[in-house]
């Protein structure tokens, strides 16, 4: 304990541990979001962090942007691989116009070859092909269980 000079004590090496560790836990422990919704997401959402086992498949269901009339629909993610400090190297991106056409309708992205870690993430980096664009997606879910 160390005797701060107001009068009071404080371990900051246990207050600091428990900063850290709380927060790498609350980070990097998460499962592949499974049905989960996307509402006015925009370019730059994220999707919460996993784990990888090498592989993952992204599946986009009932998706609705605004768009201009007679252009295509699509959505554009890119699978990230969250890194301290550095900046998140990227794994190809994938654009999805299937998930338009209905409420049931399904685009799916796979990604293979991935180093087995932890803090995996997708982010929309486009919709439309234009600026200022949101996207609602009925549900989303991440699978990393597919075989080599």
């Amino acid at each position: 304990m160390k005797t701060m000079g107001n009068g009071r004590t404080a371990s900051v090496g246990a207050l600091v541990s428990l900063f850290v560790l709380g927060s790498a836990a609350a980070v990097f422990a998460v499962d592949p979001p499974t049905n989960k919704r996307i509402s006015n997401g925009r370019e730059g959402w994220e999707s919460t962090r996993w784990s990888d086992e090498q592989y993952s498949k992204l599946w986009f269901k009932g998706c609705d942007a605004p768009s201009v009339a007679g252009l295509p629909e699509s959505v554009t993610v890119r699978y990230y691989k969250d890194k301290d400090f550095f900046p998140d190297p990227g794994y190809g991106s994938r654009k999805f116009t299937k998930c338009f056409e209905s409420a049931s309708a399904i685009s799916v992205g796979e990604w293979r070859n991935l180093p087995r870690q932890d803090g995996y993430y997708v982010r929309i980096v486009d919709i439309n092909s234009t600026a200022y664009e949101t996207i609602d997606v009925a549900r989303y879910s991440v699978d990393t269980t597919a075989a080599e």
